[in-house]
Order: C-alpha cells, then structure tokens, then sequence
C-alpha cells in the first residue's frame, strides 16, 4: 500500500535531499512534495510507473530529482 511505500522511502528520500545540500528544515517538505507528484502522476496519466522501463525506486528518485532541480530553482 501507500502507507507501506512511505515508510520503506521516506528516510531513503530524506537523506538524498539532504546530501545534495537541501536543509533540515526544508527536506521534509520536499518528501512531501515528491510523493504529492507520484499520487498526481497517477491521477494524470503521464509519467507513470512501468515496471517495464524502471524500478519503482529509480523511478520515484527521478520525481525527487526534479523535486531538488525546482526546489535549486526556487532558492535561487
């Protein structure tokens, strides 16, 4: 389920925001950020997971990649 999703990736996601420089205080709304745009993916149709073309956890790094690029964007 979700839930169970959330628990095995969150520390994951955590650290690599934080290892690319992100703050403590900002890391965990990126998190948060990142599994908002895996739910909207769902719900739009684009950018879906295919096990075909990817694991799911190489796909839900490349969300939280792009999650740190707008993020970089934002800071300025």
């Amino acid at each position: 389920t979700f839930e169970e999703l959330e628990r095995r990736y969150n520390g994951m996601l955590f650290g690599y925001f934080l290892n690319r420089g992100v703050s403590t205080e900002d890391a965990p709304e990126l998190v948060q950020e990142t599994w908002s745009s895996v739910v909207g993916t769902k719900r739009r149709g684009s950018g879906r997971f295919d096990p075909k073309v990817a694991s799911f956890r190489t796909w839900l790094f490349s969300i939280a990649y792009h999650q740190h690029v707008e993020y970089m964007r934002r800071k300025g």
